[in-house]
């Protein structure tokens, strides 16, 4: 893992019991465009995110850029995909934000290896990781599937759909 704080479970875990309180009634899919934007905006005054916006692009997947002279951050991701994969891609980027935007001033852009296949680079496994703990939260998905489970294709389908993803 990178040198940069928090651990990304972590930082899942912190933001899904913050969700647990301020979502009870509509706790899932998460809603990861608005998390993001108004968990950084009062966390990170000096540079928060300040848009999330999809693309046609074949460049990559998602990408996340320093804008306005450095005083806040974009999300931007290719809306050709699946909502589920669009989802993943916004919340492995926020993940960027939160750990790495420090370290890489300038952005990353993440093509579909990085967010698909995970191509072995500590910060993509951290984003990854974050965007698995964030989307579908440990504790939620373990009450549903038990480790014990040999789940059907039909019960993975409905957890899928829970979490939207």
């Amino acid at each position: 893992m990178t040198d940069h704080g928090r651990k990304p479970a972590r930082w899942a875990i912190d933001l899904n019991a913050i969700l647990d309180v301020t979502h009870a009634a509509q706790r899932f899919p998460v809603p990861v465009e608005a998390l993001a934007l108004d968990y950084s905006r009062p966390k990170f005054p000096a540079d928060p995110l300040v848009a999330i916006d999809g693309r046609p692009i074949r460049k990559f997947e998602g990408a996340l850029y320093s804008v306005r002279e450095r005083t806040g951050w974009a999300i931007l991701y290719n809306d050709a995909v699946s909502d589920g994969r669009r989802r993943f891609t916004i919340a492995h980027e926020f993940g960027h934000y939160l750990m790495h935007r420090r370290l890489h001033p300038n952005g990353f852009e993440c093509g579909e290896a990085d967010v698909t296949f995970r191509d072995g680079r500590d910060m993509e496994k951290e984003a990854d990781t974050f965007a698995a703990y964030l989307l579908m939260p440990f504790n939620d998905l373990r009450a549903r599937l038990p480790a014990e489970s040999v789940p059907k294709l039909d019960e993975l389908g409905a957890l899928a759909a829970r979490y939207g993803v």
